[in-house]
């Protein structure tokens, strides 16, 4: 087993605070409810949470969701997760990323959506280390990793800048 969530040690490869935000609703068009599906006895979003604790560069886990009564049982969840939880804006999603890193004093933001429980630790701990020592402001995997295991962060300067437009 990884670290806890929060419990993280990104000094081994950034010295920036690095918080994951994970982006998920209930209100799922195509899988109403798919980030807490049962996969061998867990919740989705659970399997996601853990993988993500085995990333180095992560300090923290946020789970963004929408400030509605209808997501009050993954706020439930992130507790149970011992993670942090944001509740903003339901339509804007970019705001609530804005929000949700602000309130964790993040200086890189991972983005992860709440349906992508196989994303590899190392390919987090890789992009990261690729944004720092290259000072970018965005970086992903690219199109060569599927969908669900792709990654991509940016740093809060880039998220204030994309809010704002």
């Amino acid at each position: 087993m990884g670290l806890p969530p929060g419990t993280g040690t990104s000094s081994i490869v950034s010295s920036e605070r690095v918080v994951a935000i994970v982006q998920a609703r209930l209100g799922s068009v195509r899988l109403p409810g798919k980030v807490l599906s049962p996969v061998l006895g867990k919740p989705v979003l659970a399997h996601l949470v853990e993988r993500l604790s085995r990333a180095d560069s992560i300090d923290e886990v946020v789970l963004a969701i929408p400030d509605t009564a209808a997501n009050n049982e993954l706020a439930v969840l992130a507790d149970e997760l011992r993670i942090g939880c944001f509740r903003g804006d339901e339509d804007d999603v970019l705001l609530r990323y804005s929000e949700a890193a602000s309130a964790a004093k993040a200086k890189v933001v991972v983005r992860i959506t709440g349906d992508c429980p196989l994303v590899a630790p190392e390919v987090v701990d890789r992009v990261i280390f690729e944004l720092t020592n290259n000072r970018y402001d965005y970086i992903h995997t690219g199109k060569s990793f599927p969908k669900g295991f792709d990654v991509e962060a940016f740093t809060v300067e880039a998220l204030q800048r994309a809010t704002l437009e």
